[in-house]
């Protein structure tokens, strides 16, 4: 079996020339007057369809910017990263304030099939990151032991803003 287009000078697929079928894939063409067997004798049609840029310059920083817009997503308070503490820490915080902890229920959330979201620790709510951290048993006992050992008062948290708004109104 061969695929046969003819000779791609003459309409192949309707009488409607492709620029107005794909006018936006036209608009990126730089060789506007190009035929379609011109188009099939280039070994590469990847440097055909190209945006001029804005400025008339590329830059990788505007292109970063440009993808950065595009999926990461933003939040109300900047991510703080402190340079004393280790990375992992920071980026563990980090996930923590945005719930992406691969807690059971975020796994349930994400289509993942798991027997049950119920915490294994308590069996008494589901696994999020807030019960494993703040409001569970297990987490207030373990809080409670590291305020006696640090001679604090720490109130008990139900999520990570409780505590970092804790945490900001401490003065050193």
């Amino acid at each position: 079996m061969k695929k046969k287009v003819g000779n791609g000078v003459y309409p192949w697929l309707t009488d409607t020339p492709l620029m107005h079928i794909y006018p936006r894939l036209y608009s990126l063409e730089c060789a506007k007057h190009a035929t379609v067997a011109v188009k099939f004798s280039d070994s590469s049609l990847s440097d055909s369809f190209r945006r001029p840029p804005r400025g008339g310059e590329f830059s990788v920083k505007t292109a970063r910017s440009y993808v950065d817009e595009l999926f990461l997503p933003t939040v109300g308070a900047p991510t703080r990263w402190v340079k004393v503490v280790p990375i992992k820490i920071n980026i563990f915080a980090w996930k923590v304030s945005l719930d992406k902890l691969p807690s059971r229920l975020n796994l349930s959330l994400q289509g993942i099939d798991i027997p049950s979201i119920i915490c294994p620790i308590c069996s008494s709510a589901g696994e999020s990151c807030s019960h494993l951290l703040f409001s569970g048993n297990l987490a207030r006992l373990i809080l409670r032991k590291v305020a006696r050992w640090w001679e604090l008062d720490i109130p008990d948290f139900h999520s990570y803003e409780d505590w970092l708004a804790w945490l900001i109104s401490l003065s050193f």
